[in-house]
């Protein structure tokens, strides 16, 4: 897909939604796959997008899987509701992978699956560097668009330690709280109102 640069405004805060950036889930947004997610925009155009959700493990795990890794024993994340029966991956491994695409600060998706299994099963790399998901996360033309504008998500820059953060970390609530101003009051936002 063609990257474009768009102008996205809200009323509450003006980012550029592009490749490369984060949607962290309004605290409101209650959809099984997207509540309180935070995706990273892996492609941005005016044809649509495509991005990996960073922060739902599932509960299988890569060596599991995926036959031709020995010795990787990392959950393999929930990337979206988009072709879930097919494993992707997001890593800083740069041009090391063949045919990787570049998505912005330090980060690359996809790319040759022979020399990332290698270098995973040789030790050359560790779960600081990849992150494998389950899916993926999609959006045609103007719908990612339209859900920013009734302030389903909340776009904001790349914070690179999302990427490979531990699944122990609340990483929702501290991208809230990093945004400042209301966002961080809305980190202590329960997840479930009526159960106070």
């Amino acid at each position: 897909m063609a990257q474009n640069n768009i102008d996205i405004f809200t009323p509450r805060r003006k980012h550029q939604l592009r490749s490369g950036c984060l949607l962290i889930a309004d605290p409101f947004l209650c959809e099984p796959f997207f509540t309180r997610s935070i995706i990273l925009l892996t492609e941005y155009s005016e044809n649509g997008s495509m991005g990996f959700i960073l922060n739902k493990p599932s509960t299988y795990y890569a060596d599991d899987l995926l036959e031709s890794l020995t010795d990787f024993h990392e959950p393999i994340y929930i990337g979206g509701p988009v072709s879930t029966d097919t494993v992707y991956v997001v890593h800083s491994l740069g041009d090391t992978i063949r045919n990787s695409i570049y998505i912005g600060n330090g980060l690359w998706w996809g790319g040759n699956c022979d020399d990332l299994f290698e270098m995973l099963n040789n030790g050359a790399v560790d779960n600081s560097q990849v992150r494998f998901f389950g899916g993926y996360s999609g959006w045609s033309a103007g719908q990612l668009e339209g859900e920013i504008k009734h302030n389903g998500w909340v776009v904001a820059p790349m914070e690179t330690e999302f990427a490979f953060a531990s699944p122990k970390i609340d990483t929702w609530r501290q991208s809230m709280r990093n945004l400042g101003d209301i966002y961080s009051i809305w980190a202590n936002f329960p997840q479930h109102p009526s159960f106070n």
